[in-house]
This record gives C-alpha cells, sequence and structure tokens, in this order.
C-alpha cells in the first residue's frame, strides 16, 4: 500500500509590520511548516525589499478541496481588493487572473517614458529590413520535395470538413452544370467521373457486346 502525505489546503494573509500594508492568497501543501511566504510579484518585492523577519504570515480558513480553497479567495481579492493601496495583490483570486488584470493600474511619467524609450529602440533598421526582404525572396518559386508532400498529405488524411467548409463548397458548385454522358455498352447516362469509374472501359456489360 502506497502512503500519500495528507494536502492542506488553506487561505492566508501577509503583513508588513512596517506599514500595515497585506497580502491575501491561497496556498496548498503537505507540509505546514515549508516556509511558503507568497508567488505574487508584489509582495516578493516588498519582502525582499523590508526583510522577512518584517512580515507575518497568519493561516485565515482551511479547505477540503482546491476548488473551494480557490471558490473563496475569488471572493476575498476582487478587483476592488487589487485596486486598494493598501494590499500587495496584483491580480484578482481565484486562479484565473483575466486579460488586462493590470489595466486598473496607470503608469508613471518616468515608467511610460521608460517604456517609450525601449520601443523606439526597436525600431527595425535598414539593414534587417534588407535581409527581412531577401529571405522573402528566397522562398519564392521553392517547391516541396515528395517528403515533405506525403508529410502534408498525412497530415491532412483523416480531417473532417467544418459544417461552413461544407456550406462554401456547396454554393461554390451551384448552379454548376454536370457534363452528362452514356456508356456505349448499358446506355446508362450519369455524371463524368461516376460514368468513367463503373462504366465505358470498366462496364460490367462490355464482354458480352
Amino acid at each position: 500500500m502506497i502512503y500519500l502525505p495528507k494536502k492542506y489546503y488553506y487561505l492566508y494573509k501577509i503583513t508588513n509590520l512596517i506599514n500595515n500594508k497585506i497580502y491575501i492568497g491561497v496556498h496548498s501543501t503537505s507540509n505546514l511548516e515549508d516556509g511558503y511566504m507568497g508567488s505574487g510579484t508584489g509582495i516578493r518585492n516588498a519582502i525582499s525589499k523590508h526583510g522577512i523577519e518584517n512580515f507575518r504570515k497568519d493561516i485565515l480558513e482551511y479547505f477540503v478541496s482546491r476548488d473551494d480553497m480557490f471558490a473563496r479567495e475569488k471572493n476575498i481579492v476582487t478587483e476592488e481588493f487589487v485596486k486598494d493601496n493598501t494590499t500587495y495583490n496584483n491580480v484578482v483570486g481565484g486562479n484565473k487572473p483575466p486579460i488586462g488584470a493590470f489595466t486598473s493600474r496607470t503608469h508613471s511619467d518616468k515608467t511610460k517614458q521608460k517604456i517609450k524609450e525601449a520601443r523606439a529602440k526597436q525600431k527595425i533598421t535598414p539593414e534587417t529590413k534588407e535581409k527581412m526582404k531577401e529571405n522573402h525572396v528566397g522562398m519564392l518559386g521553392k517547391k516541396h520535395t515528395t517528403s515533405t508532400k506525403q508529410k502534408i498529405s498525412e497530415a491532412n488524411v483523416g480531417k473532417i470538413l467544418s459544417d461552413i467548409t461544407k456550406k462554401k463548397q456547396s454554393d461554390a458548385l451551384k448552379g454548376k452544370k454536370k457534363s452528362i454522358v452514356r456508356c456505349p455498352w448499358c446506355d446508362k447516362e450519369g455524371g463524368l467521373p461516376q460514368m468513367k469509374q463503373w462504366h465505358f472501359d470498366n462496364c460490367k456489360n462490355k464482354e458480352f457486346k
């Protein structure tokens, strides 16, 4: 029998003893003495600045599952909580931070200037543009090898056309007249592709005439 260590799920609060600023987070562990002090950028930078001895961690609640733990964090660490200047939290709780979670915080003029200067340095030089052009031109006229064609073919095998693709193909074929031909051996008429497959030289009546 394999022994699995007990897993603990809990909500905790870390308090800066210097300015009373707090951080709320959750943690799952099999060792309550693992020394975990949060993973958020804000709290980690604060601990680095003030020293871990100036922070106190309190476990607020325990849970029976990760889902319960994250549900509780989601209710506490809301957008309003993140915007509060007395907290170190940068994103909302619940293990699913939304896209643009940092948009509520505005950059200082100094930070904006640094971003602007960094982007200015990323401009493409004429030499780089020329190399990009040469690489692009170099690909023109190139043909796939037999091996590459085979790989492409294998990759497409089994693909199912989506309903949208089928609709487009159906619309494209509407209004087109099919070529109707007659088999000389059995006088059956039909579309050219199907007739070639089952009639003419392949007609089962050919040997009797």
